[in-house]
Parts: C-alpha cells; sequence; structure tokens
C-alpha cells in the first residue's frame, strides 16, 4: 500500500511546492517550483522508480541532488541526502513522487 510510502504532509493556498537541493553535478544551489492541480493538502511520496504505477504521472525534472529540501507554503515539510542518486520528481493530482533510480 502506497501509504508506507508516505513521507511527508503539506499544504498549499497557491498550489505549488518548492524543493531547494544542492546539485552534485555542478556544485551549485539550484530550486524547483513543483506545480499541483488544485490548493489544498498534498502528500510527498519516496518510492523506487519500480514502484511507481499510474497513467496521471508527469515527470517535473531528474536531478541529482546531494541533499533535497521540500517547502510548502509556511515551512519545511521534507529533508533528505540522497548522495550518488538520481532522484526523478513527479506529481500525480496532489501528490509529488520522489522516486530513487
Amino acid at each position: 500500500m502506497l501509504n508506507e510510502y508516505i513521507k511527508a504532509f503539506g499544504e498549499t493556498d497557491i498550489a505549488v511546492a518548492t524543493i531547494i537541493y544542492f546539485d552534485e553535478d555542478s556544485y551549485q544551489l539550484k530550486s524547483k517550483f513543483v506545480y499541483f492541480r488544485e490548493d489544498g493538502e498534498f502528500k510527498v511520496y519516496l518510492l523506487n522508480e519500480k514502484d511507481i504505477e499510474g497513467d496521471n504521472n508527469q515527470l517535473v525534472a531528474v536531478i541529482t541532488p546531494a541533499w533535497l529540501k521540500i517547502y510548502d507554503d509556511s515551512k519545511r515539510i521534507f529533508s533528505k541526502t540522497f548522495y550518488e542518486k538520481t532522484i526523478k520528481i513527479i506529481t500525480s493530482g496532489n501528490s509529488l513522487i520522489l522516486a530513487e533510480c
């Protein structure tokens, strides 16, 4: 069940989450806005790429972060270190999926 992969809950009034990460390839601090279909609560999932299912998934970006933080409208809701891993950022409805490749 996907519920065991939920890592965080966020709340947005503007249908967007912000991801800040340090890129291992360029050694630069970068940011990415992730847009959702509607305002309200969203969930953050951490999965292996092979566990992703569904036809409504939209690939937002493929990154190689040393670390990554996710913010909703008011606070940091998720933080993780990912040394030497490629991460696909995917949205599906009001869910944000971090897929480890």
